[in-house]
C-alpha cells in the first residue's frame, strides 16, 4: 500500500481548511485551537454550514512557510480523521 503524498513547501504562505459535520464539530474545534495556541497561528471562523466552494462545515487555518514543515505532520497526526485541504 502506498504512503499518501504530503504537500511539499514551495510557497510563501497557505491556509489550510479542516473539514467537519455535526458528528466531528468538537473534534474540530478542537484541532483548531490546539492549532492557534501551539504554533500562535490565526484561525478563521468555525462555519457550521458550507462556504463558498467548500462542500462541508469548515475552518480556516493561515500559516506561512516557517510553520509548514512542524504543522503538516503535527495535523496529518492529530487530525483524528478529519479531512484537510492545504492551499498555497
Amino acid at each position: 500500500m502506498c504512503e499518501p503524498k504530503r504537500p511539499v513547501n514551495i510557497h510563501d504562505s497557505y491556509h489550510a481548511h479542516v473539514y467537519f459535520d455535526n458528528d466531528t464539530l468538537e473534534n474540530a474545534v478542537n484541532l483548531c485551537e490546539q492549532v492557534g495556541e501551539l504554533y500562535a497561528l490565526k484561525i478563521g471562523n468555525i462555519h457550521n454550514k458550507p462556504i463558498g466552494p467548500h462542500p462541508k462545515w469548515s475552518c480556516q487555518i493561515i500559516f506561512s512557510n516557517q510553520h509548514f514543515d512542524e504543522l503538516i505532520p503535527w495535523l496529518d497526526e492529530n487530525r483524528n480523521g478529519l479531512s484537510i485541504l492545504f492551499m498555497g
